[in-house]
């Protein structure tokens, strides 16, 4: 079967791959050149959903309680092209019953992070927080996607809220940083 797969990423000018994983056993394959893989970031984000950021909370929740049973998941992406509107949800429920399935619905990605718990609406940051996000700025103003999770699994807030922030704050540093210039040209 390699040999298949070779062929037909030697011939491209690209190959694109979900998972960085996937992109070092290609290489290690010798499926085609190291420089012609990409990992393409609309994939598994497999460091933002590492296995050590497990939470009971979200086992007994999808275990329906029963945390020490087997547990099977399955995580999709929802797309037009899969017809799920074709999918009833108490058909499946009937096909089921009886059996310890459990019918979470949508969960969106923080949710499994953060063990399945109430999530806040955006609000205020406290002063606790908003010393952290400081601290972290100083140490760096861009804002990596694992640093972000951490960010926002220790402080209890959502990703693209700590996100949001880091970009406002770049943009109060900059006009800061514009107005000495300016002050400096002035003198």
């Amino acid at each position: 079967m390699w040999w298949v797969i070779k062929f037909l990423h030697r011939a491209a000018d690209l190959t694109l791959v979900p998972l960085a994983a996937l992109a070092k056993e290609l290489e290690a394959a010798r499926v085609t050149a190291g420089n012609k893989i990409r990992l393409w970031n609309k994939g598994a984000d497999s460091e933002s959903f590492h296995p050590k950021y497990r939470a009971q909370e979200m086992r007994i929740r999808l275990s329906n309680g029963e945390p020490k049973r087997p547990l099977i998941v399955h995580v999709g992406r929802l797309g037009v092209e899969k017809s799920l509107d074709l999918l009833k949800r108490e058909d499946l429920e009937k096909l089921f019953s009886g059996m310890p399935a459990v019918f979470t619905g949508m969960l969106g990605g923080f949710e499994f992070l953060n063990g399945g718990g109430n999530l806040q609406k955006k609000r205020r940051l406290n002063l606790e927080q908003v010393k952290t996000l400081e601290k972290n700025f100083e140490l760096g103003n861009k804002l990596e996607s694992e640093r972000k999770m951490q960010l926002a699994m220790a402080l209890g807030l959502q990703p693209r809220q700590i996100a949001i922030w880091f970009q406002n704050r770049r943009a109060r540093w900059k006009t800061k940083q514009l107005e000495k210039d300016y002050d400096v040209l002035k003198r």
